[in-house]
Formats: structure tokens, C-alpha cells, sequence
């Protein structure tokens, strides 16, 4: 199999071109490789006679990611698999990528100043109520992390495509410079 990725730029995602699939091959499936961590890439890869074609939006920045194209059989079995390397740029220090990640292509680069991060002792007993759905509560004394940043947009289209990516939904995610967020990308 021959991979051919292609790194878009703005926002960062990968469009790859997989040709050269063998014969006995039914699908595809594509793990990203990062940071000594193997994710299965999200989304449906359509394989069409001996091409297929993987798109990854979610794109870490700023540092190399390998890929790993597995074609398999009708019964799930790995008939052939490749590898590449590709780079996304990073947008720059404290500074990030922005989505929902039901509209990745909806990103905006914002500012990020840092906040404090500490330990803290949660309390005995929270209500939580997750996505809006009936509340859970949670018992017993743990400690969690509390992060905090600030985004920053520098005009006011900016602030509009951040008010109406925070009003699509539940989650966000944050992909940036690594040193400010301690990790490069992040669910919120």
C-alpha cells in the first residue's frame, strides 16, 4: 500500500490518499500514532476498488505524527499495512486551534494566556449533571486537577466565531502549543 497524506494548513487536518490496496481487502482502518499514544482515527474510511481515502480532523500540532493504514479482510484480519509521517505546523507560542468537533472545519486561532493549575480536594459529595441529562452523584474525596486558560481573539469576527463555536455544544477542543496547555491537544 502506498500512503500519500496531505497537511492542510488552516486549520490543521490531514487529507490521505491510500492507493495500491490488495485485492482481498473489504475496508481500512487508520491509527494515529503521537506521543507514544495509538488512536483509532474517527470517522468512516471508504475504500473504492484498490483506493481509500482518510481524513484526520483531528490533527495534533506543532510536533511529528505517524500513521498506520491496516486494509482488512472480510473476517477483520490485517492483510497489509503501511506507514507515514507527517508534521502539522504549530499556530505559535500561546496560541491555539479552537473547534466543535462536529464542525472541525469551523476552527478559529485564539490567543491563550495560561492560568494557574493546582491540586484541590473535591468534596464529599457533588452533583453532577453531565450534558444536560438526568444529574449523577459522585461520593467520596478525590483529588483533581484544576486548569484554567483565557482565550484571547484579536478582532471582533474572531469573538463571533468563538461565541458561536461555544454555543454549538457541550465540547470544545483545544489544539496548541503544548508548553501552554501541558498537553497539545485538549477536550473541554
Amino acid at each position: 500500500m502506498i500512503l500519500a497524506p496531505l497537511v492542510m494548513q488552516s486549520p490543521p487536518w490531514v487529507d490521505m490518499l491510500v492507493t495500491q490496496v490488495p485485492a482481498g481487502a473489504v475496508s481500512v482502518r487508520a491509527w494515529r500514532v503521537w506521543r507514544a499514544a495509538e488512536v483509532l482515527v474517527r470517522g468512516r474510511h471508504v475504500l473504492l476498488g484498490s483506493s481509500a481515502r482518510v481524513v484526520d480532523y483531528d490533527l495534533p500540532v506543532g510536533s511529528p505524527v505517524s500513521y498506520r493504514v491496516e486494509a482488512l479482510s472480510g473476517s477483520g484480519q490485517v492483510v497489509e499495512s503501511a506507514s507515514v509521517q507527517v508534521s502539522a505546523p504549530s499556530p505559535g507560542h500561546s496560541m491555539a486551534w479552537l473547534s466543535d468537533p462536529m464542525s472541525p472545519m469551523g476552527s478559529v486561532v485564539v490567543g491563550v494566556l495560561r492560568g494557574g493549575s493546582r491540586g484541590r480536594w473535591s468534596s464529599a459529595m457533588e452533583m453532577v449533571r453531565p450534558m444536560g441529562g438526568l444529574p449523577i452523584t459522585q461520593g467520596g474525596e478525590r483529588q483533581v486537577r484544576v486548569r484554567s486558560w483565557r482565550l484571547v481573539a484579536e478582532d471582533e469576527a474572531t469573538v463571533q466565531a468563538v461565541d458561536a463555536i461555544m454555543l454549538a455544544g457541550p465540547t470544545v477542543v483545544l489544539r496548541g502549543d503544548p508548553e501552554c496547555l501541558d498537553h497539545a491537544t485538549w477536550l473541554v
